[in-house]
């Protein structure tokens, strides 16, 4: 059955070619295709671009596995199951929307993968674009980037799952205020935020194992970090300028002494306090 759906498959892009509806390297799959066949066409190196319909439910394993020039794939947000080898091999980050079925399917599936927010008023453009990479049995966070024809943005929300921010990952948008990163998030790499001048407000989770030295480098962000935390020790050995808050013990939901504290000339400075 599976050799049979793989051979319609390919008979359907050899008429696709003979109608002028697609180039040797872009494939075009017609509205109505459902499911993408595990191997449907893995091996074929002439494919760069694929266009997928609307209405696409799954992709299965293999599906595009080496298939060594595709280089751009947009995953409708139908799509409900990824085989987690379909792109194995390939050079491609496929592109999904956030909040949609494709994107839980994709993050399921461990791909690499392009996320686009869509701008909330302008849903026919994307505000948000982040680009995250899959190894080592985590989701890194590698680039952030604002798309200036949409409406402007100040904050930032990291979708949960992610596992470490890259190295300048957040390079050079200016105009962010706050950063929210997940309980997920225990890395964060040299001068992750280079460049991004407004940033005030950024909260560490609570169980960060690695912080580089000069991950706040170019910002005069303070970031603040829980007492008695795994994270508030990790950030102090880094030598990181911070905010430590202290919850208060009749209700957690509120902190109820902040200290703010300075790192120079070797040393730690308590600048202020805040009851």
């Amino acid at each position: 059955m599976r050799l049979k759906l793989n051979c319609l498959l390919v008979l359907l892009c050899a008429l696709l070619l003979a109608a002028g509806l697609a180039s040797a390297d872009e494939l075009i799959l017609p509205a109505g295709v459902t499911v993408i066949e595990e191997y449907a066409f893995q091996g074929d190196t002439s494919i760069t671009t694929v266009v997928l319909p609307e209405g696409l439910t799954e992709i299965g394993d293999y599906a595009f596995a080496d298939c060594t020039s595709l280089s751009a794939i947009a995953i409708p947000d139908s799509v409900t199951y990824i085989g987690e080898h379909a792109f194995d091999g390939t050079n491609c980050r496929p592109l999904v929307f956030a909040n949609t079925p494709a994107c839980e399917a994709a993050i399921a599936a461990q791909l690499p993968l392009e996320i686009n927010f869509l701008d909330p008023e302008d849903e026919t453009l994307w505000q948000i674009s982040m680009a995250l990479t899959y190894h080592y049995n985590a989701y890194t966070l590698d680039n952030v980037y604002i798309n200036p024809e949409a409406s402007p943005v100040t904050d930032i929300y990291v979708p949960d799952g992610v596992e470490s921010i890259g190295a300048r990952a957040f390079e050079c948008n200016s105009a962010i205020t706050g950063i929210a990163l997940p309980e997920s998030v225990i890395a964060i790499g040299e001068r992750a935020f280079d460049g991004d001048e407004s940033l005030v407000n950024l909260g560490l989770p609570s169980s960060m194992v690695w912080i580089h030295e000069d991950a706040f480098a170019g910002t005069e962000c303070v970031p603040m970090a829980y007492a008695g935390t795994q994270t508030a020790d990790v950030a102090i050995a880094a030598k990181i300028p911070l905010e430590i808050d202290f919850l208060d013990p009749e209700d957690e939901t509120r902190w109820q002494i902040g200290m703010y504290l300075s790192f120079h000339h070797d040393q730690y400075c308590l600048d202020h306090v805040v009851i």
